[in-house]
């Protein structure tokens, strides 16, 4: 891949970078050998990469609204889409017809990554110093993290409900400390996915598209639910990787 971006560091230096997420920074559910590098390093360097889970429009207001990266990502109208392929599949939807890429691979990833004098083969170490939420950078939620669980059709929470109607597709919206201090996070509510129409019109039946604007308008919010339960986390990347020699998705 040819490099760039520009900010490689002087040889034989320890170098930080920070590497913000945003739409000019990540691709959506694949992972490919022709994307361009958004920074070069050397080994040994360190790196602050900002990510985003591809859930946030599951509650625009407490995981978009106000954070400049996630909004440049997730901006969505009938007349623009920033991050328009979503997936590894075919670009014109003529497979399902649920939007480009086809939703195969759901993860926003940031990057690529450069590393000098690694070449094709190679084993790279990569070590995960610390991991801290993402903050809400909405002011009415000011020192909080969010984050959402979907029992969407294909996992097992699906097939698992306590309640009626089973099966159902259902998203729960968390609260976790937005220092990273505490292991758990608690339940703010959750909905049952209601059939959404995205902003080109596309109707969404089941959750089968990342990023789909979820209008609040039309589902029940239930609060309360979980109530005095304290879920244990585990924060981890979701996916990371090197470039194959083919795009697959993730």
């Amino acid at each position: 891949m040819a490099v760039t971006d520009g900010r490689i560091g002087p040889p034989g230096r320890i170098n930080h970078y920070i590497v913000p997420a945003s739409s000019a920074t990540v691709h959506w559910g694949y992972f490919s050998r022709s994307l361009q590098p958004v920074l070069s390093v050397e080994s040994g360097d360190f790196v602050t990469i900002e990510t985003l889970t591809h859930h946030a429009y599951d509650d625009h207001t407490r995981m978009i609204e106000g954070d400049p990266g996630a909004e440049s990502v997730f901006l969505w109208t009938k007349d623009t889409k920033n991050l328009d392929r979503r997936g590894a599949g075919p670009m014109d939807a003529s497979i399902h017809g649920r939007g480009a890429g086809e939703g195969f691979g759901v993860h926003i990833c940031t990057g690529p990554i450069f590393v000098h004098d690694a070449e094709p083969g190679d084993v790279l170490e990569v070590r995960i110093l610390d991991v801290i939420p993402r903050g809400c950078h909405n002011p009415a939620f000011q020192g909080r993290a969010f984050g959402s669980n979907a029992a969407a059709w294909w996992g097992f929470h699906y097939a698992d409900l306590l309640t009626e109607p089973k099966p159902r597709e259902v998203i729960t919206i968390y609260e976790l400390d937005a220092s990273g201090e505490k292991n758990w996070a608690k339940a703010v509510c959750n909905f049952r996915w209601i059939t959404q129409i995205d902003p080109f019109g596309v109707a969404h039946n089941i959750i089968d598209y990342p990023g789909v604007p979820v209008d609040h308008g039309l589902i029940k919010e239930n609060y309360g639910v979980l109530k005095n339960l304290r879920i244990p986390i585990r924060p981890h990347f979701g996916v990371i990787g090197l470039a194959p020699t083919r795009s697959i998705s993730v």
